[in-house]
């Protein structure tokens, strides 16, 4: 999988992962770019988009317990 488990958010044998992605209109990486969010249940090879944001916009970045809320609404 591409990208970092998010410590906490890992469920049975299931992980929510992050992803950074770099912005190429702005011309400064991976650390201004966006992040993806998805869930990955290893077992029955299932993938669930959560949410993309940009990091920029700081009021759009959702913390672990909203994570968690949309992984348990969409996902278990």
């Amino acid at each position: 999988m591409i990208g970092d488990a998010i410590p906490g958010l890992v469920f049975d044998d299931s992980e929510t992962i992050k992803v950074r992605i770099a912005n190429s209109d702005t011309k400064v990486g991976k650390s201004n770019g966006y992040r993806m969010i998805y869930y990955v249940v290893k077992n029955d090879y299932e993938i669930y988009l959560l949410t993309i944001y940009y990091k920029k916009e700081d009021n759009r970045i959702p913390s672990n317990k909203e994570i968690e809320e949309l992984v348990k609404k969409y996902c278990l």
